[in-house]
């Protein structure tokens, strides 16, 4: 009887080429690495998934980094966050736009 085995590896692939980080959201129902993996901007926080190896996605705003295991069910708005999957092209430093002067 012929017998195969599947590897299994504890790294996905990455796609190629990456797709780029998204501005203004969020994975609030992702699997929760860390919820506040340290770094004070959206590029530390890529470099803190990069560096953890459960990380598969990653959010930041409001001044934390959050770790994902995965994407829950999926990316959701959130106003000034950034993120993505896991080695996203990270574009330059994103500075969320600043809140319009009301006119009355």
């Amino acid at each position: 009887s012929s017998s195969f085995s599947l590897t299994t590896t504890t790294t996905l692939p990455l796609l190629d080429p990456p797709p780029d980080c998204l501005h203004d959201i969020s994975y609030p129902t992702g699997s929760m690495v860390n919820d506040n993996a340290g770094g004070y901007s959206s590029r530390m926080c890529w470099t803190k998934c990069e560096e953890e190896d459960r990380c598969r996605y990653w959010d930041y705003g409001e001044g934390v980094c959050r770790l994902r295991s995965g994407s829950g069910s999926g990316a959701e708005e959130s106003s000034g966050f950034q993120g993505g999957v896991r080695g996203c092209k990270l574009q330059d430093e994103y500075v969320p736009p600043q809140d319009q002067p009301e006119t009355s």
